[in-house]
């Protein structure tokens, strides 16, 4: 049988793809995307709609085979690269979250979810405080008004208060700060954009 799609551009099979994905048809949307591809519409600019996609359908190794390419052949892609890290991070490939996330500030030294991104891996899953701290640090400073700001000044005077102090506390029975855990915080399953006071100038 003919091809359906052997008359429609690139440019109108990849508009098509994103009209199926906010109408809620994300595996139609899915393949008018890869058929944008294609016929010529350049990589860089589709697969970030396709990874979300894929995190939304719960398609994580999906969602990497999408990423990975891009990434490694546009090095600047540091949204991507994010986003790739938080991927990583719920797969439990620890030490390539950590290096994506490292790899991103070296792009977008002042972008404020990969300082918690990565804060956040080095404390709750590497039981690295020292490399986390100024990270998270960080991650407030830039956000003051963050979504996660709240939960980070927390954390922060938790791991920061002497022991003495941490000691009493826990014998007198009082509920500690509770932090998210990795999978609350880094796995990728929130696909919204962030608030505006999150993602660094221009």
């Amino acid at each position: 049988m003919p091809d359906p799609l052997a008359g429609i551009s690139a440019d109108d099979l990849f508009g098509r793809g994103i009209a199926f994905a906010q109408s809620g048809d994300l595996w139609r949307a899915e393949q008018y995307l890869v058929a944008s591809m294609e016929k010529g519409k350049p990589r860089s600019e589709v697969v970030p709609t396709l990874v979300q996609i894929c995190i939304a359908l719960q398609r994580f190794s999906a969602a990497l085979n999408y990423a990975e390419p891009v990434v490694r052949d546009v090095p600047g892609h540091w949204r991507l690269r994010r986003i790739l890290g938080s991927l990583y991070h719920g797969l439990g490939r620890l030490e390539e979250a950590r290096e994506a996330f490292h790899l991103v500030l070296r792009t977008a030294p002042d972008d404020p979810m990969t300082h918690y991104f990565l804060g956040m891996l080095y404390v709750e899953d590497l039981s690295d405080v020292t490399s986390g701290d100024p990270l998270l640090a960080r991650y407030v400073e830039l956000a003051p008004d963050g979504q996660h700001a709240p939960e980070v000044r927390a954390l922060l005077r938790r791991l920061r208060a002497p022991r003495s102090s941490i000691e009493r506390i826990d014998s007198n029975d009082v509920p500690s700060v509770q932090t998210p855990s990795p999978g609350e915080t880094t796995t990728p399953v929130r696909i919204e954009e962030q608030p505006p006071e999150e993602t660094p100038p221009p």
